[in-house]
């Protein structure tokens, strides 16, 4: 189309992991065992055109409306992480994942993806999950 660039989706049809896991609460662990596994495959690539996870999250801080001792905090402890260039998703959760009947597994929402530290992605991943919890 005239050299534009366009998004094309495809409709999946299956069950989200977070699905799968209300459904057969007797499987969770399994579910969470694939979970795991498909987030340190994720992470065990690079792309190194992404946003830097740093820089991203740099911003947010400046962003946020919290103290400047508080922001001061933070960003020493961003300072603090080891760069790396690793596939980050960004939101990764039992929701952005797709099980077709035949296993096929897709992950979706893509739209906060970085490159970074793999331990920041798991670190939002495991905060996501506590703060469901409640």
């Amino acid at each position: 189309s005239n050299g534009e660039w366009v998004i094309v989706t495809e409709f999946i049809e299956g069950k989200t992991l977070q699905q799968l896991m209300e459904e057969y609460p007797e499987e969770k662990e399994k579910y969470m065992e694939m979970f795991i596994k498909l987030q340190l495959e994720i992470c065990s690539n690079k792309c190194t055109l992404l946003t830097k996870l740093k820089d991203k999250m740099t911003n947010k801080i400046e962003l946020a409306n919290i103290d400047s001792a508080t922001k001061y905090e933070l960003r020493t402890r961003l300072e603090g992480i080891h760069r790396q260039n690793q596939l980050c998703h960004g939101d990764f959760i039992p929701s952005n994942i797709i099980i077709k009947e035949d296993g096929s597994v897709y992950i979706l929402d893509w739209a906060h993806a970085t490159q970074g530290a793999p331990c920041a992605d798991a670190a939002r991943t495991y905060l996501t999950f506590s703060l469901n919890k409640e």
